[in-house]
């Protein structure tokens, strides 16, 4: 199922499957901006990571005293989510525990994403709520692709650290070593090679803007957070035309072991009865 949301220049297509964006257009613009190439380069358009960023080591972590098996950003991404709340400009979806999610993630959880289309843009809110009487550990990425060319650069807020972190061979997190940045500390220019080792990952980063800007000066894209995520992942396929700016609430593991879920790097923990919310709005630059 894909619901349509309409708001004065403004347009929206977002599937219940994966709670994710499929479309979205600005008259401001004239075109569309989040990706819509070709699958075998990258199938997806926005997925939703829940209820881990990234990979595990082994793709396992213990729970329980035992090993548990759950693959690279969940299983969010792929799951039916029922959809709430719908009007013309907002729609609500939301996902429960259920005994098909426990044999990978045996914990209680609702988890939910509201788009509301305004004027100005499209705001994504979060939500993660902790139903059950024990901790609840989890991660939560955003992992929105849009259309790019060489020569386009990404501008942050602020002034970042000058490094960021690579992943080895096993998809797993190496040291902050990576320049990512120019002198200014806070453009990134995406040429078609900046992602030939893969994704960035930039930590605990300043901003709560990034900005796509367009090399050929016509309107870019201004993401704002709530806050700034405690991790920023920026990547795309090589070469391909797109970007994906990627706010995480979470990061993949770390080489060694397998270890509990709480072990890993960067994991959010809600007690009982508690919850998270976060938020992020696409707007025209």
């Amino acid at each position: 199922m894909i619901l349509t949301l309409c708001c004065g220049p403004w347009r929206a297509a977002i599937a219940a499957r994966g709670a994710q964006l499929q479309s979205l257009q600005s008259a401001a613009y004239g075109r569309e901006l989040i990706w819509q190439g070709d699958p075998a380069v990258w199938a997806d358009r926005s997925p939703l990571l829940f209820p881990i960023v990234g990979r595990l080591r082994e793709d396992r972590y213990l729970a329980g005293g035992r090993a548990v098996t759950l693959p690279k950003h969940g299983f969010a991404r792929d799951a039916d989510f029922a959809a709430e709340q719908v009007s013309p400009r907002c729609a609500r979806f939301t996902l429960t525990d259920s005994p098909a999610f426990w044999p990978q993630y045996p914990f209680r959880f609702r988890l939910s994403l509201t788009y509301t289309l305004g004027d100005e843009g499209l705001c994504m809110a979060y939500e993660v709520q902790n139903p059950g009487d024990e901790i609840l550990p989890f991660s939560l990425g955003a992992h929105p692709g849009f259309f790019c060319s060489p020569g386009d650069f990404l501008l942050f807020e602020e002034e970042e650290t000058a490094y960021a972190h690579r992943l080895d061979e096993n998809r797993l997190l190496t040291e902050a070593d990576t320049p990512v940045f120019d002198t200014s500390r806070r453009r990134v220019l995406l040429t078609e090679t900046r992602f030939d080792w893969g994704a960035l990952i930039v930590e605990h980063p300043r901003s709560r803007e990034v900005t796509l800007c367009r090399a050929d000066g016509s309107p870019g894209v201004r993401l704002s957070f709530s806050a700034p995520p405690p991790c920023l992942g920026l990547w795309a396929f090589p070469r391909a035309p797109y970007v994906c700016v990627e706010p995480w609430h979470g990061l993949d593991d770390t080489p060694g072991p397998v270890r509990a879920l709480t072990e890993k790097p960067c994991i959010q923990t809600l007690p009982p009865q508690g919850v998270f919310r976060w938020s992020m709005t696409v707007s025209s630059a």
